[in-house]
This record gives structure tokens, C-alpha cells and sequence, in this order.
């Protein structure tokens, strides 16, 4: 990855940190990256699986 590369990433990820708070965004310390948490009110019966290809499949089940 070039240095502009790089500099790109880390201009994201404090964007993203300036976006949301520290329980949705939490950038990595130790390697260029960050962690998303997502909430979400959801009816009783929605399901989300994910498989080994880390695809999520979401479902609702009526």
C-alpha cells in the first residue's frame, strides 16, 4: 500500500470516529482498521445468519 494509500485509510477512519460515537465506531490500535457496531430494532421473528463464505443473509420469518 503507498503512503497516499495509507494516508487515505487513516483520514477515513477519522472520519468515521468523528461521525459516530465511541459504541458504533471504535478504531483499531494496533493495525489500520476499525470495528462497526450496528443496533437495530428488529420484529421478534427477523433472523440474520452467516455463513462460512462470511456472507450475511438476513430473514424474516412470518
Amino acid at each position: 500500500m503507498s503512503s497516499e494509500d495509507r494516508e487515505a485509510q487513516e483520514n477515513e477512519l477519522l472520519v468515521l470516529e468523528s461521525i459516530y460515537n465511541g459504541d458504533e465506531f471504535r478504531k483499531a490500535e494496533s493495525v489500520r482498521g476499525g470495528e462497526t457496531r450496528i443496533y437495530l430494532d428488529l420484529p421478534q421473528n427477523f433472523k440474520i445468519f452467516v455463513s462460512e463464505q462470511k456472507k450475511i443473509i438476513c430473514k424474516l420469518s412470518i
